[in-house]
């Protein structure tokens, strides 16, 4: 199944704010997903909604996915230390 992705405007800053190496690494890692499903993802366990992450070294990208529509909507991207 291949993920349609959509970014927040937040995700989009977060993206911009990072060096060019980790910002090119979390896009290979998010359109690898988006065209296998596979990445290092797990539930978030104390949301209040059903949050995800997908791991990619120092840095979390919170996501929310919708199954039905094939959608994941990028949230925020943040490094481990202030992700949660």
């Amino acid at each position: 199944m291949t993920w349609r992705l959509i970014w927040t405007r937040a995700a989009e800053k977060d993206l911009d704010a990072l060096d060019r190496v980790a910002a090119k690494r979390i896009l290979r890692t998010l359109h690898r997903f988006s065209e296998t499903g596979h990445a290092d993802v797990a539930r978030i366990v104390n949301a209040r909604t059903p949050r995800r992450r997908i791991r990619v070294g120092p840095y979390r990208i919170i996501i929310l996915m919708n199954e039905k529509l094939g959608e994941v909507e990028i949230i925020r991207i943040h490094r481990r230390d202030s992700a949660y």
